[in-house]
């Protein structure tokens, strides 16, 4: 088994996340847009699935033994809910009934669990032009500043430190 670092596994929740920013702004006010109703009664469109979709598979492509829990597909094992080991939480289109009226409120939401627990996460929200990340001890940006860091490096203080970090 490959052990991957948790700035690894952020990088490709970043990438993962700039992949379904391209499906779902290409979807965003379609007029052939299709929906249908999940047994819940809530909306789902053709491109939560075919958002879902980009980045089940940009994650496989580099994790093939990681497990996928998605909104709309399932998860890869035959358990339910959180699982130990790696499991990856996916949101393709998170606020589907503003996508749906074409109001830019919605987002895509991308986490990796270890035993349950989470630890790197990546939200974009394209129709705004927006990104957040993050992973335990590595800190939590937006696309253009530093949010926050756990454990701030000595001389560091996190209030007077936005701006002045690398977008990892």
């Amino acid at each position: 088994m490959t052990s991957f670092t948790l700035q690894d596994d952020l990088a490709l929740a970043r990438v993962a996340v700039a992949n379904a920013d391209l499906v779902s702004l290409a979807r965003f006010r379609a007029q052939d847009l299709v929906v249908t109703t999940k047994p819940d009664r809530t909306p789902v469109t053709d491109a939560d699935h075919a958002v879902e979709s980009v980045i089940r598979s940009t994650i496989s492509a580099s994790r093939p033994e990681d497990d996928i829990f998605g909104e709309e597909m399932g998860t890869d094992s035959k358990t339910s809910g959180a699982k130990p080991g790696r499991q990856w939480i996916i949101d393709p289109i998170d606020g589907t009934a503003g996508f749906l009226r074409g109001l830019p409120i919605w987002g895509t939401l991308v986490a990796l669990a270890i035993d349950g627990v989470p630890v790197v996460g990546a939200i974009s929200a394209p129709a705004l032009g927006k990104r957040w990340f993050g992973a335990t001890d590595l800190g939590a940006w937006s696309t253009t500043r530093w949010v926050t860091r756990r454990n701030p490096a000595p001389g560091e203080h996190s209030g007077d430190t936005l701006g002045r970090h690398p977008v990892l």
